[in-house]
């Protein structure tokens, strides 16, 4: 039987399945929530979070996870969609991060991701090389005065395999890579430390999704009346 379904038709096929398969109704309305919560996991790793952000790696998206309802009564079923990265709670309510050692937050650079200088946005995640679980500083001792200590510093890291060097800046510290050998030494900043706490503004991208996905439950919801009432072989008038 082909179930042709319109807006007035919605309750009372409700009241129908009641009424004659009281049983299904259950299975209808948690098919529904799941078929929800799933298409809202869809809609933000493939259009929200890429039009609302920058997404250097498939990591992000891919943090995006769904909870099916399993309940057999209606009133309890639920089901969940989220992230479990928290930088994208960050995200969508905004927040702070605060230092928790000497130094400032830990900022990677452009250069952190072999991008090149420059101010504009990172599109690419930090090399392995330059993860700062992987630096190796060296450490200059004896030195007075910023540019005395830098100097050495530098001139160190340029005469051996340890290229990543500590350095104090006027703007504030940071962890540089040596480039070039001991006659022409240059560096680049991999990553800045000299903010003590680092403010996201508000970027909401599950408010959207589930807005979106909102919109269209009702339409999900007589799909699956509809599946219960053909399965039950339900004639409505």
């Amino acid at each position: 039987m082909q179930v042709s379904l319109d807006d007035k038709q919605l309750k009372r096929f409700e009241r129908d399945l009641k009424a004659f398969a009281a049983k299904a109704l259950p299975f209808a309305n948690r098919d529904s929530l799941n078929d929800g919560v799933f298409m809202a996991q869809r809609v933000a790793r493939t259009q929200t979070l890429p039009r609302k952000m920058i997404l250097r790696n498939p990591w992000t998206a891919r943090s995006v996870r769904v909870q099916k309802a399993t309940e057999k009564r209606i009133r309890d079923q639920q089901a969940f969609v989220g992230a479990v990265d928290d930088y994208l709670e960050r995200q969508e309510f905004g927040g702070t991060r605060s230092s928790q050692g000497k130094h400032g937050v830990p900022i990677p650079t452009r250069s952190a991701s072999a991008e090149g200088r420059g101010t504009a946005p990172r599109r690419r995640v930090v090399r392995r090389a330059k993860t700062l679980q992987r630096i190796k500083l060296r450490r200059v001792r004896g030195a007075q005065g910023r540019k005395r200590r830098n100097a050495m510093a530098v001139q160190a890291a340029a005469g051996s395999g340890r290229k990543s060097v500590f350095l104090e800046t006027r703007k504030g510290p940071g962890i540089f890579e040596v480039r070039g050998g001991r006659k022409k030494p240059r560096v680049e900043m991999i990553w800045a430390l000299w903010k003590q706490t680092v403010r996201t503004p508000p970027n909401p991208w599950l408010k959207p999704t589930v807005d979106q996905v909102t919109k269209v439950m009702p339409s999900i919801y007589r799909t699956n009346l509809s599946k219960q009432l053909r399965r039950h072989k339900i004639f409505t008038r």
